[in-house]
This record gives structure tokens, sequence and C-alpha cells, in this order.
């Protein structure tokens, strides 16, 4: 089969993510307390109305109306996030969860100001079934509930999904498997890989046709670890209006934590649809846009320059949930065991799962913590522990 003609155009994002600005923060102390620092700034009305104003081009109305209801969740965050830090396994994740819920409210009032205000709107949006016997750890079930509630909106602030009207089951080690921070932890326990595979998107512009496009870059070795073929990568992206044509495998060079780089090869696709527009900025926005709303792409390895592909489609939504919202379920679902049956919980600290949930604890309750900075200040902040 002859290779597709190749368009004209040069790079113009690489690596791309789809927050508009990336930050670096270098410090010697503990990165939660920068990024507290900056959450802290928002319980100040005027910094939450710029915020709303200013990087989610909110009107001046609106603003207000948000900055009102920001100042008071971002309180109680920091406020449960702080008992959290001095609480133990058995009841410090409940302190999260609702630390994280509250930062979650501000993410949305930022989508849609004046949603909470309505007592219609404070349901949870998810549920766990606690039975007399418990389940095997591998097969409990948190639903995402046909009533809309809170984790419905926080999808829809971040990628735009809205969940079918219906009970959705969500299995808990599907779950663990899109959490990368926990793969070691999640091959001991499950014996299974995670379900992720390191992926590169790249923004062209071509000024002479004033058109733009995404191309998306899988190295060959994590597309043959997660047994895909170029056919599966195709129906993983699944994008009806903008499908993808195979390029061939290429070189890239990719870059090492030590400061040098490596070329590794890789299944090179470039999506077939452009979008057309007057100049490069708006061509920037608009891939950004879509990156968010429409592809599959369900988290970002900042520093490491890729971005995760889901391997697989969870088993109950039939689908796709960004990163932030995987861990954001987690939490909910640690945070129950805590709340309604803390003898389970008992339990599972007692068994081999300990580790998922020492896990959890102890690297993706910062995980999502950033994760949650970033979509509240539509920047991708990357911290250091060291002066460059």
């Amino acid at each position: 089969m002859a290779k597709p003609k190749p368009r004209g155009g040069t790079v113009i994002q690489k690596n791309s993510t789809s927050f508009s600005q990336k930050e670096v923060v270098r410090t010697l102390g503990q990165q939660e307390d920068v990024i507290w620092s900056t959450l802290n700034h928002l319980a100040s009305a005027e910094v939450a109305r710029d915020v709303a104003s200013t990087i989610h081009k909110i009107s001046p109305r609106n603003s207000l109306l948000a900055a009102r209801s920001i100042g008071a969740h971002i309180e109680q965050a920091s406020e449960f996030y702080n008992q959290a830090k001095s609480s133990s396994l058995t009841t410090a994740p409940l302190y999260y969860y609702y630390s994280f819920l509250n930062l979650s409210k501000v993410v949305i009032e930022l989508h849609r100001p004046g949603l909470l205000s309505r007592t219609s709107n404070y349901n949870h949006g998810l549920a766990v079934h606690h039975s007399s016997t418990p389940a095997a750890f591998a097969n409990e079930k948190i639903v995402i509930t046909k009533k809309q509630g809170i984790f419905h909106e926080l999808l829809a602030a971040v990628n735009g999904f809205t969940p079918p009207a219906a009970n959705i089951d969500l299995v808990l080690s599907e779950l663990f498997q899109t959490v990368l921070d926990l793969g070691t932890e999640v091959s001991s326990v499950f014996n299974i890989k995670l379900a992720l595979i390191r992926v590169f998107v790249d923004f062209y512009w071509d000024a002479t046709t004033r058109k733009a496009w995404l191309t998306l870059d899988v190295p060959v070795d994590s597309a043959n670890d997660a047994t895909l073929t170029v056919s599966d990568l195709r129906t993983l992206w699944s994008i009806p209006e903008s499908p993808l044509t195979y390029l061939g495998i290429t070189g890239r060079s990719f870059p090492l934590s030590s400061g040098l780089a490596t070329s590794i090869q890789v299944h090179s696709f470039r999506e077939r649809n452009v979008v057309s527009c007057r100049d490069e900025s708006i061509a920037k926005e608009k891939l950004l846009s879509h990156l968010r709303r429409n592809c599959p792409i369900i988290g970002f390895q900042g520093g490491d320059s890729y971005s995760l592909l889901q391997a697989k489609h969870l088993s109950g939504i039939n689908g796709f949930i960004p990163e932030v919202a995987s861990l954001y379920v987690l939490f909910f679902w640690y945070g129950s065991l805590v709340r309604y049956d803390p003898v389970r919980l008992n339990k599972y600290l007692e068994s081999k799962h300990r580790i998922l949930l020492d896990g959890l604890l102890s690297q993706c309750r910062l995980k999502l913590l950033l994760l949650l900075e970033w979509e509240i200040y539509n920047r991708e902040q990357l911290i250091g522990s060291s002066w460059a």
C-alpha cells in the first residue's frame, strides 16, 4: 500500500496536553505546600474573580457569582486535607475525599457558575453497594448513578462527557489499571498490567493553507506490550468525524530524566480531518479544545512529555474517563469504606490489597490534587524538588 501523501506545515506544539499553558516551579520544600499555596489564593474573592474572568473567560456578573462560592469551597478543601494528613489509614481517606469533593466543586463553578447553589445538585452521582459478605476486592463495583450529581458535572467540566441516564457499574480492578502511579502495585496484587500506553501528540500548522491538525505517535514497544495492532490503535481513537491515517513506523527523539535524549521507534498517525483558522494562535486553541473534548487521551505525565491513552474500554461505561475522574472515583470508594463499612476496610488493610490502599494515600492523593489544580488554573504546573 502506498504511503499517504505528506502534508506541508510545521510543528507548532510538541508533546501537547490539553492545557494552554505550562509552568515549571522549583522548590526545596514540599510539593503539596506549593500546590496549596496556589489554591489558597482563591480564598480571596478578588483572585477567584480574576481567575474566572481571565482564565475561564466568564462574564463579570458570573465571575462574581462564582467567586462567592469558590472561597468557601477552597477553605473547606484545605481544612479537610490538613485533617487527613494527621489521620490514620482508617479515617484519612474520608477526609481526603471531602477535600477533593470541594476542589471539584471549584472546577464545576468555573465552568457553570451558580450551578451548585441549587440543592438539587448536591448529589454525589456515585454509589457503592456494601453487602454483609465482603465481595472479592477486584470485583467490587462503584456505580455512576443515573441521577445527576457532582461526578457528572466534574466529567462535563473536564472533557465534556455526560454519562447515559442509567446506572453504570465500574469495576474496581479496571479502575486501578488506569492509575499510572500504581503500576507496580497493580501488577503485584492483580498479576495484570496497566491498561495504559504512552503516546505523543503534536500540533501542526500550515501557514499557506491556514489549516491545522494533530498527529499521534505510539511507541512500538508500548503497543506490543499491550498487544495492540495498528488496527486496534485506530479503533481506540474511534473519533468518527476525524479518523486516523497510518503513516508507518518512524523514529522519534524521547527526552530522558538525565536531560539527554534517546531515539525510539513509533507508529505514526495523522488525523484525517483538519481545522481551518486565521492564524497559529487560534489553531492552537482549536486543537487544544479538540484534544480535550474529543480525543481518548485520559491523562498527561508532566515532565516526561508524553500523554496516556487507555488501552481498553472500561467495561461498565464502554469508553474512557479521564485520569482525574478515575482517581476521584477511587477516593470516593475508599472514603465510603471508612464511613459505612470499617469492618470490610480492616479486612482489606490486613490483606495483600493494603499496598493499593497505601498507594492511593501516599502517591495518588498528590496526583489528584495536582490534576484538580491544573483544571482550576487551566495550566500544567510541573513541580521539581531541586533548582535547575
